[in-house]
């Protein structure tokens, strides 16, 4: 029984180790860069690829969300950045 507990209470650890929280933020603003040969947008110093590189352009305001891999460091870097959601944001 001792042995059982044991085990359980290694491989809980063990998930709970695998299961790492990613950093997800979001960036606001107006494209003021648009690179078509990189398929990439910009907003203020953060550039990230679309694949729909037409719909945009330069002064669009956006929504990006983001996710980093990196959870140790709070710095962008592009290697290591998924777009999760871009999304056109309308000014009324």
């Amino acid at each position: 029984m001792k042995k059982l507990l044991l085990i359980l209470l290694i491989f809980s650890v063990y998930i709970a180790g695998c299961n790492k929280k990613h950093n997800i933020f979001t960036v606001d603003g107006n494209i003021n860069k648009i690179s078509t040969d990189n398929k990439e947008i910009c907003i203020n110093d953060t550039c990230v690829n679309v694949d729909n590189i037409k719909e945009y352009k330069v002064d669009d305001h956006v929504r990006i969300t983001l996710e980093s891999r990196d959870t140790i460091h709070d710095v962008y870097d592009p290697k290591l950045i998924k777009v999760l959601k871009i999304e056109k944001i309308s000014d009324f």
